[in-house]
């Protein structure tokens, strides 16, 4: 997949919104690491979009690349970075030697 492919499907799924603010307040610090988290509820938006910018099927391939990683979820669930993110991408993973490929 490519970078550019990547910004689309984020953008559909409005990851890649400006103050994202959920209707509990600012997402803060909190990983949600121990939450579950559902694949089919994010599909089953996926097939209701009308709007897609890349063909259905690489955008589900897409979303299930971003469900096998932790930051993945976490950028599906909360539609942006916190601050223990935001640290994640800038200081630490650029360090780690397993990445997901998308990460």
């Amino acid at each position: 997949m490519t970078v550019q492919k990547l910004i689309m499907t984020l953008t559909v799924f409005g990851i890649l919104a400006i103050n994202n603010v959920m209707a509990s307040g600012i997402i803060s610090h909190d990983t949600d690491a121990n939450q579950i988290f559902d694949l089919s509820f994010y599909q089953k938006q996926l097939k209701s979009k009308n709007n897609l910018l890349i063909s259905f099927d690489e955008e589900n391939e897409l979303l299930r690349q971003l469900s096998e990683f932790e930051l993945g979820r976490f950028l599906l669930k909360n539609k942006g970075l916190n601050g223990y993110w935001t640290s994640y991408v800038i200081l630490q993973g650029p360090q780690k030697e397993i990445l997901h490929p998308l990460e």
